[in-house]
């Protein structure tokens, strides 16, 4: 230090000093990772609550959206039991339908359909007959919210739903596969997983 300041000196005067030799304090937003030495942020260099999710690496976010979603389908396991498809018997009588049957899970994670066969080949269903599709509960559906995917032909003009058990008509469409209806779980959930679902149809002209 200069030689003037040989002899006390006043603290303010002292800091002043200091700051002239080493060019004073950093300003803001100075410090980037090259002053920042390897290994010594610790937790009690981070304010509580300041790492966000938006701020993970996006890996790390994606697992724990996959982890979110894997609870969410232990926690609402889907159905099992069985599904029964009823040509009704107030149809035409030369009223026939035709199906196969998938159901259709949503991966909300990665925006896709996964979609898993429950019915093949094609049956056919004549007036006043249903076929009955058994779903174990070691397959049971991915979580409540699956769908089951009926698509069917028709020797007539029309096809409605009459009525439905435990599921619901969500939608009817079609798509390159062909015409289908969507149906969602639409029972009380713990007294009807494991039931017996049925989607009776009427068709004619």
């Amino acid at each position: 230090m200069n030689s003037r300041y040989n002899g006390s000196m006043g603290y303010q005067r002292l800091i002043k000093e200091i700051k002239r030799d080493v060019g004073g304090p950093p300003g803001p937003d100075s410090v980037g990772t090259s002053q920042i030495i390897n290994g010594t942020i610790t937790t009690a260099d981070i304010s509580n609550e300041a790492i966000t999710q938006a701020k993970l690496h996006p890996d790390v976010q994606i697992f724990l959206a996959n982890v979110g979603q894997d609870l969410y389908n232990l926690k609402n396991p889907g159905f099992y039991g069985t599904f029964k498809f009823t040509n009704d018997n107030s149809s035409d009588s030369g009223a026939t339908l035709t199906i196969t049957v998938d159901s259709v899970y949503h991966n909300s994670v990665s925006n896709t359909y996964e979609t898993q066969p429950l019915l093949r080949p094609a049956e056919t269903i004549n007036k006043g007959n249903h076929y009955t599709i058994t779903i174990p509960i070691s397959e049971r559906l991915t979580n409540k919210d699956t769908k089951i995917r009926m698509y069917y032909t028709i020797n007539k003009a029309n096809i409605e739903v009459l009525s439905g058990t435990i599921f619901a008509e969500d939608d009817k469409s079609q798509d390159v596969n062909g015409d289908y209806f969507d149906f969602v779980f639409d029972g009380n959930y713990d007294d009807n997983n494991g039931g017996n679902a049925e989607i009776s149809f009427i068709i004619d002209d």
